[in-house]
């Protein structure tokens, strides 16, 4: 974040504030959880697609403890509302976490186990294995 915030203030540039700390905490949680970073936090304050899919997928989830559950069906049958955004970012989760998953199953095999160190998608691949559960690239 030290780079983006000089890189800021020698250009005179202002920024939203609220934005750079929803992009730090993004690359955070994603090197935590799959060890790569989705470089949604760098000077160029670049677009992306994954980010904004999850945004949308935290809404849609509030939004479901707003309202009663018929009401949520009866959205997601008629693809309105928070549901059909829902609906339209679907893809881009499915296709980035299956990315993800393929990139560490592939780094897995390549380094072995003991090169990978600690996090949540690791755990997931190996748990699926040791308890017969079949893991693919699809979440």
């Amino acid at each position: 974040m030290v780079p983006v915030l000089e890189h800021v203030a020698k250009q005179g540039l202002v920024i939203d504030l609220q934005d750079m700390f929803q992009r730090f905490t993004f690359d955070i949680t994603c090197k935590l959880v799959t060890r790569f970073d989705p470089g949604c936090l760098s000077v160029e304050f670049q677009d992306v697609p994954f980010s904004r899919a999850l945004y949308v997928v935290e809404e849609a989830i509030f939004m479901r403890h707003c309202f009663p559950e018929s009401v949520c069906k009866l959205k997601k049958w008629l693809g309105i509302g928070h549901e059909k955004k829902l609906s339209q970012v679907w893809t881009i989760l499915d296709d980035v976490i299956g990315k993800y998953v393929s990139m560490k199953s592939e780094e897995m095999s390549k380094y072995g186990d003991d090169e990978q160190g600690l996090d949540l998608l690791t755990s997931y691949i190996k748990g699926g294995e040791s308890t017969g559960l079949e893991c693919d690239d699809k979440f």
